[in-house]
């Protein structure tokens, strides 16, 4: 659900859905206290009241409740077979919590626990069995890793006096096949060493090329013997000389490798005979446009945002971070991804209230394109706006930047950190006129070529709703900008159409 006027999203404090009276048009409370008259933003109506006297849309608040509800509560996805994913619930046929536990009852059924008890009792280990299931029952716990299709589960089952955690570890050692892959354990220790331990080449048989044939060991046969005539020693001038009755010379002998399985080099790499690899994961990327919007207290969303700080480390692209209604919870999941996010976008309330979150920014040290935008600039809600000082060491700098309405002390510190290495720069910037900076700006130029922009290649200007903008103003200001920044290709978003680019 959101908001006509400016496309974002509702909430219940900042943008909540208010009803102007008396035409009935739904807007968030943001666009009517940017309105300079109190008038309707859609049909220019006017109204008396303040905004905040205006009557919210219930209407709008109970869809949204029931829908934050719902995306909390998945169900299960028949089509995925698993628990519903956000894509599922447009795309696939999801089960509510209901019929989703209609759906376990009936593949568990009501006596099958009872059933399975009695079959219990007849479980016996044998063999190899016996030892896997007092291996399983000894440790303290055990990390389980399930796999089927394309899907992994991941846990930790410790061992205590549960009678079915002891059952369920006999019932693996005796209906799963288990291979152990490691000797770490007292197993392990029970071995001496490699270098105490003959090799294993001494304990084998002498290999095939070792030992005479075993045909050589059998009598002939009949055909294959001489005749008895034969078998009388020849007389001395017929017999040939004694040298040629030894063996060939090891010259005329075939080396021993001819006999010997082929060297290593000339086997086929063992690389050859495996399945190749799977190809490298795709970088990963985190959305918690959903997450961030919550209030902290909620048990269903807490949980969920715990694991979503988990699944931050590692992360490369990180959207829709809005610190407006949890920003303890988004200044630790920022503080979580900054080692590897490259790719960032971020919303602040107010950069004074939001600062750590802003100086978390500013630290991360791989970060490459970054969308930074605040609600409110200046006034008595932002005296004294953060200044960033000179990047962290190890910080490679920004090649992307789009700062949307960030206080001007701010944008002017953050473009000198990184003027070695920006190429693109996007800002909302209004044409000289009476409103407030950066919703109208006369000396866009002479601030620009303070911040030592010397990598700069692209620079635009998006013209927001309450921007100040002429066309003659328009062709001046960019005109001063380009005798600023010579070689930089300065556009107008609204008059050169740029499409807007993600983070």
């Amino acid at each position: 659900m959101e908001c006509k006027i400016c496309c974002e999203g509702f909430d219940q404090a900042a943008r909540v859905p208010k009803t102007v009276v008396p035409c009935g048009h739904t807007a968030c409370l943001q666009c009517l206290h940017r309105c300079e008259r109190r008038e309707c933003p859609t049909c220019r109506t006017a109204y008396s009241v303040t905004p905040e006297s205006l009557p919210n849309t219930f209407a709008v608040l109970e869809m949204m409740e029931e829908l934050d509800k719902f995306r909390l509560r998945r169900g299960w996805c028949s089509d995925c077979r698993a628990a519903a994913a956000r894509r599922c619930l447009d795309e696939h046929a999801v089960l509510n919590a209901t019929a989703s536990e209609r759906r376990l009852q009936e593949q568990v059924p009501a006596g099958a626990l009872q059933e399975a008890a009695a079959l219990l009792q007849d479980v016996q280990c044998q063999g190899e069995e016996v030892l896997h299931a007092l291996t399983l029952l000894s440790a303290p716990s055990w990390d389980l890793t399930l796999r089927a299709g394309g899907r992994q589960l991941n846990g930790t089952l410790a061992n205590n006096e549960d009678p079915l955690i002891k059952a369920l570890w006999v019932v693996v050692a005796s209906r799963a096949t288990l291979t152990e892959s490691g000797a770490d354990g007292p197993a392990g220790d029970c071995l001496p060493p490699a270098a105490a331990r003959p090799p294993a080449a001494a304990l084998d048989p002498p290999p095939a090329a070792a030992r005479p044939p075993a045909a050589a060991l059998d009598p002939p046969p009949a055909a294959a013997r001489p005749p008895a005539a034969a078998l009388d020693p020849p007389p001395a001038a017929a017999r040939p000389p004694a040298a040629a009755l030894d063996p060939p010379p090891a010259a005329a002998r075939p080396p021993a490798a001819a006999l010997d399985p082929p060297p290593a080099a000339a086997r086929p790499p063992a690389a050859a005979l495996d399945p190749p690899p799977a190809a490298a994961p795709p970088p990963r990327e985190m959305c918690v446009y959903y997450l961030s919007r919550i209030v902290p207290g909620n048990r269903h969303s807490d949980v969920e945002k715990a694991a979503a700080l988990q699944e931050a480390q590692g992360v490369v692209r990180l959207v829709h971070v809005w610190c407006h209604r949890d920003p303890i919870w988004s200044l630790e999941l920022l503080q979580r991804a900054a080692p590897t996010v490259e790719r960032l976008e971020v919303r602040l309330p107010f950069c004074t209230l939001c600062e750590p979150q802003l100086r978390a920014v500013h630290a991360m040290p791989r970060l490459r394109r970054l969308l930074v935008e605040c609600e409110y600039v200046g006034g008595a809600l932002d005296p004294a706006p953060p200044e960033l000082g000179a990047l962290p060491p190890g910080h490679s700098g920004l090649r992307w930047l789009s700062a949307l309405c960030l206080p001007r002390a701010t944008t002017e510190s953050l473009l000198q950190a990184h003027g070695a290495t920006l190429e693109e720069l996007e800002l909302v910037m209004g044409t000289p006129g009476d409103g407030e900076w950066p919703y109208s700006c006369s000396d866009l130029h002479s601030q620009l070529g303070r911040c030592g922009l010397r990598a700069l290649r692209i620079l635009v200007l998006r013209r927001g709703s309450y921007c100040s903008h002429t066309d003659t103003a328009c062709r001046e200001q960019l005109a001063a900008v380009r005798a600023a920044l010579p070689g930089v290709q300065a556009l107008c978003g609204k008059c050169d159409r740029v499409p807007v680019e993600d983070p």
